[in-house]
């Protein structure tokens, strides 16, 4: 079922509440992989077999595009896109984060994810913040707005 068939069905009169979707995030940044000539390596298994043979001592990393990910900040994309109200706590300071259509409240920094982007399977390789390593519940019962209103508004 599509989003806009699931969206009408939701309309329809099933009965959802707002989601609160939390509480990682990250900042994924992708990359296509070239040896020093330039030539851009394709494949996983080509990656591999010029590590294995040991000859090559670098590697470029050609920057393709820079977006927010983590699985609750894709779960508050998707089911917004679906209607329910969403509000995303997350780890989410970072200046490369992009603007989300709902609400948003952030414990932190976020991971880095570096994904080699490759034609057959991505790999990915993570950086986690110390922000995510540390995190309590603490940390969300501080972000909640202690202001009632706040969350009537689009802005927590």
């Amino acid at each position: 079922m599509d989003y806009d068939a699931l969206r009408s069905r939701l309309a329809e009169g099933l009965d959802y509440r707002d989601v609160i979707a939390l509480p990682d995030g990250s900042v994924d940044r992708y990359y296509s992989v070239e040896n020093s000539t330039g030539e851009q390596i394709r494949t996983r298994s080509a990656f591999v077999n010029l590590l294995a043979a040991g000859e090559i001592r670098s590697l470029n990393l050609v920057t393709e595009s820079i977006r927010s990910g983590g699985q609750a900040v894709n779960a508050a994309r998707q089911v917004s896109d679906l209607g329910p109200r969403v509000t995303l706590y997350g780890h989410l300071t970072d200046p490369e984060i992009d603007e989300f259509p709902f609400p948003t409240a952030s414990m932190g920094v976020p991971a880095t994810i570096h994904v080699l982007s490759f034609d057959e399977e991505d790999l990915m390789l993570s950086v986690e913040s110390e922000d995510i390593r540390e995190w309590r519940i603490e940390d969300l019962f501080a972000a909640i707005p202690t202001d009632p209103n706040a969350w009537l508004s689009d802005e927590v």
